[in-house]
């Protein structure tokens, strides 16, 4: 893939950039006037989330760009600020950043997500933190780099439940991190209050209410079976009024039978009353403890927003002090939340270095270009720094050499795996420590390596290339020649 052109259209400017298929140079003779802001609109028009440059907003900017694919098709890409794509060639407008892989596939060919997804730290090098990122990291602007999953891409190994689990045990250390962090925030201001702990007071509140609305539903129930019995009573002597059942003493007297004069009637039905009466004042009473804690509650609240501006701590202090937080149990889970996480990435590390084929290429191509740049311990770098996170021992001219040559081997795997040509983009390749004969020994594997790439190099410096495409900058990026 190449960049054939981009134009760029800013408010009332507006400038076309055109590119060869080899090497393009822009160049200034001097810094900030706009080599890395093309640098970035190229990635802008490319659908990426870049951030602009103190001279350009891209927000409000137009880019067209237009790119030739390894079988000769061509695309344009019409980006009109940051929240959409149009491309011309199925005719769709893709909304970013949801539709950015699905974006990058038809640019790159693949649908390989994890490729996708780290194919920009591979093939571009960014002044700012391009040539200090090895094997993770951030490119540039929010867009990630992970060797782990560029691997996983690149060796076909599926983990997303795996992934999906870290990522969930992940979250939940977070929150469990901020509850005691909290809690701890808590303990020091009860310090100095001299013991005084709202917390206490706040939790005793909530048990109390706890306790009052369960008594409230065990009553509730009694009364509701006091009702039901009431009601079976005063069905049973509708019934028998109904009946007009007549009873004969032993005089031979006939008695109507009624609810009043059968026995033990009226005194159930007062019993009866005499509870429903005694349940409901002890809900009654139960209502109002409850309406009292929470007006207490309410009355705090209001005297929080009666403070003045000055108090806002107080405030805050108070409102942090009414959250119940057990931080022993809290401590305790996330032990067990990371040891849980920690079996979780051993297997994804296991499977994401299952694939020995993948590890080795990648190892030999870090290990040629180290030792070629002349880089020291080369051998054990090349091996150990692959999956590492500590690069300590690397600094200055060693350390931008051995980014270079794992970039290489980067762009070597992913080339091989999808069987296309990546542009190269470097931001300022000469660092402040690397002198002129490293620097050739760069450029020379770019043009040996890499004869079909299209590189793309920004800099105030001139590099001894044949027949490369220079783009001078004067001024400004925008000016009109």
């Amino acid at each position: 893939m190449r960049i054939i052109s981009i134009s760029i259209k800013d408010g009332f400017d507006s400038k076309i950039y055109s590119f060869s298929s080899h090497v393009n140079l822009i160049l200034s003779d001097k810094n900030t006037v706009g080599k890395t802001t093309l640098l970035r609109l190229i990635l802008f028009s490319l659908g990426y989330s870049v951030p602009g440059t103190k001279r350009m907003r891209f927000e409000h900017v137009e880019t067209i760009c237009e790119i030739e694919l390894d079988d000769g098709s061509k695309i344009k890409l019409t980006r009109k600020g940051k929240d959409y794509i149009d491309c011309d060639v199925d005719g769709k407008t893709y909304i970013l950043p949801n539709d950015m892989l699905r974006l990058q596939s038809l640019i790159f060919r693949t649908e390989n997500e994890e490729i996708l997804e780290n194919v920009l730290g591979a093939f571009y090098c960014d002044q700012e933190k391009g040539w200090t990122l090895l094997n993770r990291g951030n490119p540039i602007g929010k867009n990630k780099f992970n060797i782990e999953s560029l691997i996983r891409g690149l060796s076909d190994v599926v983990c997303d439940d795996l992934l999906e689990l870290e990522a969930r045990y992940t979250r939940d250390i977070a929150r469990l991190e901020s509850m005691l962090n909290v809690s701890e925030y808590q303990r020091q201001i009860s310090e100095q209050a001299g013991g005084f702990n709202a917390k206490s007071i706040e939790s005793e509140r909530r048990s109390r209410i706890a306790n009052s609305i369960m008594l409230k539903k065990a009553y509730t129930r009694q009364l509701m079976q006091v009702n039901s019995a009431l009601r079976d009573n005063a069905r049973v002597g509708r019934m028998i009024a109904e009946m007009n059942i007549v009873v004969q003493d032993n005089q031979g007297n006939l008695i109507p039978v009624t609810k009043e004069n059968i026995l033990g009637y009226s005194d159930s039905i007062d019993y009866l009353v005499s509870q429903k009466r005694h349940l409901v004042s002890l809900l009654a009473n139960i209502d109002k403890e409850i309406c009292a804690i929470e007006q207490d509650s309410r009355k705090e609240e209001e005297q929080l927003l009666l403070f003045e501006e000055e108090s806002f701590y107080d405030k805050y202090e108070t409102a942090i002090m009414r959250v119940p937080i057990d931080a022993v149990a809290a401590k305790k889970k996330v032990e067990e939340t990371q040891k849980v996480r920690k079996r979780v990435r051993d297997e994804i590390a296991s499977k994401t270095r299952s694939n020995s084929k993948v590890l080795n290429s990648l190892y030999d191509n870090v290990f040629r270009y180290m030792n070629e740049l002349g880089v020291k311990d080369a051998d054990k770098i090349a091996c150990g720094y692959i999956f590492t996170s500590n690069l300590k021992e690397l600094s200055g001219a060693e350390l931008h050499k051995t980014v270079f040559a794992f970039r290489l081997a980067y762009i070597s795997e992913i080339q091989k795996k999808l069987n296309i040509k990546l542009p190269i983009i470097l931001d300022s390749p000469r660092g402040k420590e690397v002198d002129d004969a490293n620097i050739q020994k760069m450029m020379s594997i770019l043009m040996r390596d890499f004869p079909d790439n299209q590189i793309i190099i920004a800099s105030i410096y001139n590099y001894d290339f044949d027949n490369p495409k220079v783009i001078k900058i004067e001024e400004r990026l925008m000016e009109q020649v």
